[in-house]
């Protein structure tokens, strides 16, 4: 049993949900991409800034929420965090053009953060090592459901209702998530652990953190994968349109088959942490993201990427993907006590950061296209390669 007499079934299901409506926010109106492109007179790199304006200022925002969260308890400031999101939300489906979207985005962001960041600092709280991996795997069985069904959801609310009910719907969802917070959520980090609240301490346990060599290489571990999943979800919506010509339903349909390769592959997490160990593992899977990133690469480069072809490497790259993310985050959390939401905070900011400019990068210099997708895929997991190595590098005695 975790705190205030929750089991870990219940406690997964509640922060699954908790660290979902971000993902939601994301997932849901990308079908939407070329609707509100045309609807708002914008163009398709103006509709993907409003995703990469949300992207960083989660980034900004985790680094505020994880502090807090560590001085004040983890309810508090997640209570106001979903409080923002749930205003900002309300805002998008009254937005009147793309600048008033993309600015609303930037705040929506700023509200989303908080219950990723923190879900992540109440695990911690909780559990470590093998337990904290197999309470993160029930966490991503609940908010994986959002990667499986979220685009096709959002496919099927804008045949009924177009892209501002999407945002409707997820209004009701995040009013729902701040009620369960507050008359349900224990608060899982006692006064007594508390840290001090200045902004004086906040610069000295980020300045300490940073120096920690094996936080700071798993947290850029999981960055490679945050700079190709924001690549992917920046740009596949247009290049499944314009080079497999996808209706948004079969796009949804279609992510949602390999986003299942994350949920179903993060359930090995536990098992395998405890036969492998944590360092086996990453660099297991890293070698196997790298082999399929440059398989997918070599069959665009041949003219031989179908449709299945596609959905294989990516279906491939997301398994990876389950298995990666989890251990590397408990095991950089495992050792940093009163300050694991400055932590989790900090890893949060800095994967979100990167893939923010990455995915930035991509959508302001290059034209959605295949080749620049998997291209970009390739590049960060060789970079999440060197990332892994360098965080379990140990100096020749």
């Amino acid at each position: 049993m975790t705190t205030a007499g929750l089991g870990l079934g219940q406690t997964a299901a509640l922060l699954g949900l908790v660290s979902t409506v971000g993902p939601l926010a994301i997932d849901m109106y990308l079908p939407a991409f070329p609707a509100m492109a045309a609807d708002l007179h914008a163009r398709p790199a103006e509709v993907q800034l409003s995703l990469v304006a949300f992207f960083c200022a989660m980034a900004v925002g985790q680094l505020v929420y994880g502090p807090l969260s560590d001085a004040f308890g983890r309810k508090r400031p997640l209570q106001v965090g979903l409080a923002l999101f749930l205003v900002t939300s309300v805002g998008c489906v009254l937005a009147p053009d793309i600048r008033t979207l993309i600015l609303l985005r930037a705040l929506q962001g700023l509200g989303a953060c908080s219950g990723m960041t923190i879900a992540r600092a109440v695990v911690r709280d909780q559990h470590t090592g093998p337990q904290a991996a197999k309470l993160l795997s029930l966490m991503i069985l609940v908010w994986g459901v959002s990667p499986l069904f979220a685009p096709l959801a959002g496919s099927l609310i804008l045949q009924v209702g177009g892209w501002r009910l999407i945002f409707g719907i997820l209004t009701g969802l995040v009013g729902l998530t701040l009620a369960l917070v507050t008359f349900v959520l224990p608060e899982s980090h006692p006064e007594h652990k508390r840290t001090e609240p200045s902004a004086a301490a906040m610069v000295r346990t980020y300045l300490r953190l940073l120096q920690d060599r094996r936080l700071m290489g798993l947290t850029f571990s999981n960055a490679s994968w945050s700079g190709s999943v924001f690549a992917y979800l920046a740009t596949s919506s247009f290049v499944f349109a314009h080079e497999f010509h996808l209706s948004p339903l079969a796009y949804g349909g279609m992510f949602g088959i390999c986003a299942s390769g994350m949920v179903a592959s993060s359930q090995a997490n536990s098992s395998l942490m405890r036969r492998l160990g944590a360092e086996r593992q990453l660099r297991w899977v890293g070698l196997f993201a790298i082999a399929a990133a440059v398989f997918l690469t070599g069959m665009v480069l041949a003219h031989l990427a179908s449709l299945p072809v596609m959905m294989l490497g990516s279906f491939l790259l997301f398994a990876a993907q389950g298995v990666s993310m989890t251990p590397a985050s408990v095991t950089a959390l495992d050792h940093q006590g009163a300050n694991a939401g400055a932590a989790a905070a900090l890893m949060g900011a800095l994967q979100l950061a990167t893939g923010s400019a990455i995915s930035g990068l991509v959508s302001a210099l290059f034209a959605p296209q295949a080749i620049v997708l998997v291209g970009t895929q390739l590049a960060c997991m060789a970079f999440g390669a060197v990332a892994c190595r360098v965080a379990f590098w140990k100096p020749a005695r």
